[in-house]
């Protein structure tokens, strides 16, 4: 008899675990019981659990890889928007407002910053997965790097201009000047 299970979350591994044991158990004193045998003899089988992921079943393999993508969505996204607001408030953001940028232009020069604080933090953070904590990088780190840039980019692409257009009663874009997001 096999089960497979998935240790990448050990915790719900480990519950499995528990009940494939117990049925398995269950199974043999029923059998036992059933040919006139004592339960003692049934219980002297063996279930050796195998895990089809994450063997060791160290539940660091699961946590530290789940934190960095975390990191890396919230804590760049909440620096853009910091300086997006900040420019705001101190009313640079005006200026923008009636400057010949191009929709891209403006978006890449806010974006590209944090894009290259968060892969920055990206390598830091694999740095220290891999040297502290001891979790293996399986796989091409080529592609995970390539994964993490394009996750980067597309949690970056969509806010960046939360929040930027011109109220229509007030502001440079009543003037009739150009909005960098086609306001105005």
């Amino acid at each position: 008899m096999g089960f497979w299970i998935d240790g990448a979350m050990p915790f719900r591994a480990e519950t499995i675990r528990g009940y494939a044991q117990g049925i398995h158990l269950q199974y043999l004193a029923d059998l036992a019981r059933r040919h006139g045998l004592s339960a003692g003899r049934g219980a002297s089988v063996n279930v050796t659990p195998r895990y089809r992921y994450n063997q060791d079943f160290k539940s660091i393999y699961a946590m530290v890889p789940a934190v960095i993508p975390l990191l890396l969505v919230f804590i760049p996204a909440i620096l853009m928007a910091l300086g997006v607001v900040r420019e705001k408030e101190l009313g640079a953001i005006t200026n923008l407002y009636v400057t010949p940028v191009t929709r891209l232009e403006f978006l890449l020069g806010k974006q590209l910053p944090y894009v290259a604080i968060s892969m920055l933090s990206y390598f830091g953070l694999a740095a220290i997965a891999v040297i502290v904590f001891q979790v293996p990088i399986k796989g091409s780190f080529a592609a995970l790097t390539a994964g993490a840039a394009l996750r980067d980019h597309h949690h970056r692409h969509r806010p960046a201009h939360v929040g930027l257009h011109p109220h229509p009663d007030r502001g440079p874009g009543r003037h009739g000047h150009r909005h960098p997001f086609g306001g105005g």
